[in-house]
């Protein structure tokens, strides 16, 4: 029986083990499997080497890989521990607590879909720190690795650095960015997904602030040994000349060093 399109809409399709990714690639594609591969047995019993299949036709994609679960669907060198990564000391950029866990939902809803980076160099991380703290959060003990050469620690950091900066040079067309979150929202999809964790049409608000009048005097207290007040004195002499500035003198035993506690 051969395997067409519209046969595999929402419904169980079996493949002979040996041309399994064959017949999903000409299920995707609409092709027609090669003749003489069977699909199953017309009495209701799966033949040896028989793998049923039941899917939705616009999920016959299969993922790379998974890590803990979670499927990968970008290219990777390796599934590692995460525990034996090393963030780089260096990186700049720090992770809120709130952007973290919001990397969590977004993993576990769509996966890898790109991996940490790790230079042979170091051995530090360049890029994914934030992805890397979202699969410690997420209890998430293996997360995809690609290992890159950098020629030099110059090199590395340009790298560190750039990964994080390009990103806020970016400018946001809101227009477009309203209409694909109109979109996502009528297909019942959740928006925080999207990593905007508020609306756009929420418009900021201006917090009142109340001004208060400056005080009306600032007073001054000097000290000065009676044997150097002369130095002083003229100034205040000149100061008590204005009629706003208020000039008293005294004398007093209390040195220094006992005012101050």
């Amino acid at each position: 029986m051969a395997v067409g399109p519209k046969q595999v809409t929402n419904e169980s399709v079996k493949f002979p083990m040996a041309s399994r990714k064959n017949q999903v690639t000409q299920a995707a594609t609409g092709n027609q499997a090669p003749q003489g591969e069977a699909a199953g047995t017309a009495s209701g019993g799966d033949a040896p080497g028989v793998v049923v299949v039941s899917m939705p036709a616009e999920r016959l994609v299969t993922p790379k890989g998974t890590a803990s679960g979670i499927p990968v669907w970008c290219g990777f060198d390796a599934v590692e521990s995460r525990r034996a990564l090393k963030p780089n000391p260096r990186n700049p950029n720090k992770h809120p607590e709130a952007q973290v866990l919001l990397f969590v939902k977004i993993l576990k809803a769509n996966g890898w879909r790109r991996p940490i980076v790790v230079s042979r160099r170091s051995g530090f991380v360049t890029k994914g720190h934030g992805a890397l703290l979202a699969a410690e959060a997420g209890k998430l003990e293996m997360v995809p690795v690609t290992y890159q050469d950098y020629p030099s620690d110059a090199a590395e950091l340009e790298d560190l650095v750039a990964d994080n900066e390009l990103a806020r040079l970016a400018v946001t067309e809101e227009s477009t960015l309203r209409e694909i979150l109109k979109d996502l929202q009528t297909a019942g999809e959740d928006l925080e997904l999207t990593g905007i964790l508020k609306k756009l049409e929420d418009k900021p608000t201006l917090k009142e602030i109340e001004l208060k009048a400056p005080p009306a005097m600032a007073w001054i207290l000097v000290g000065v040994p009676l044997v150097k007040f002369a130095k002083v004195n003229a100034v205040i002499e000149g100061l008590a000349k204005d009629p706003d500035v208020f000039c008293e003198t005294c004398v007093s035993d209390v040195k220094a060093e006992e005012t101050v506690k």
